[in-house]
């Protein structure tokens, strides 16, 4: 997570780091139990790699991205891209492919960690899973903007491809919330942690909508 200014890096690691210990502080003073805690270091940690592989390294001015790959302007629909679906006839289709792959794979922790540290409704992981897309792709133009250089490809097919992970790895999450829940029915002196039966129970294929005190206990 380095901002490039002249010659040197300024790395924002430190900073998201310290926040770490500050947001778990708060969310024991609230009560949570330590597998909440838990998986919201998890969740914590797995967000700020993400976001340092597709925004960072952030060049500050463009006359100091000497580094960057010279076909990268924004005249190039292969590197800004609006239209959904559009296919660049110049890329390789084994390279597309893993791309799109890629960042299926990147987003499906998303889908999977968010219920565990925040509540969701299961009908609102669609725009969850949506404003994560736009927000990576949006953060990327916006950044580009401020530098005035093109740093990262722009695309809106990244957009869906980040949604169709997120929602992947959110009926995961459904999958096993649904088979821990039954178990821990079948016995429940087994699998005594609360905060995790409250999370399966609210997210189980079994029901539409969760509980609401689904985090209640955590």
């Amino acid at each position: 997570m380095d901002i490039i200014i002249g010659n040197s890096a300024i790395s924002l690691w430190p900073f998201a780091l310290a926040l770490l210990p500050v947001a778990l502080a708060v969310q024991r003073r609230r009560g949570r139990g330590w597998a909440a805690l838990a998986a919201l270091t998890l969740f914590w940690l797995y967000m700020m790699v993400m976001l340092d592989k597709v925004l960072f390294p952030w060049p500050l001015s463009n006359r100091l991205a000497h580094g960057l790959d010279p076909l990268m302007d924004w005249g190039d629909r292969a590197n800004l891209n609006l239209i959904p679906f559009y296919i660049n006839p110049r890329a390789y289709r084994s390279q597309m492919l893993e791309d799109a792959v890629l960042n299926v794979l990147m987003t499906m922790p998303f889908g999977f960690g968010l219920p565990l540290v925040a509540r969701v409704r299961p009908g609102r992981m669609w725009w969850a899973a949506l404003g994560l897309g736009l927000g990576l792709e949006g953060s990327q133009l916006l950044l580009s903007l401020v530098a005035g250089v093109l740093y990262r490809v722009v695309d809106v097919n990244d957009v869906m491809c980040n949604m169709f992970g997120a929602l992947l790895g959110y009926t995961a999450l459904r999958i096993v919330a649904t088979l821990y829940a039954a178990v821990a029915n079948l016995a429940p002196n087994t699998y005594p942690t609360s905060y995790l039966v409250a999370i399966a129970s609210a997210h189980r294929i079994a029901k539409s909508e969760p509980a609401e005190s689904a985090h209640d206990s955590c």
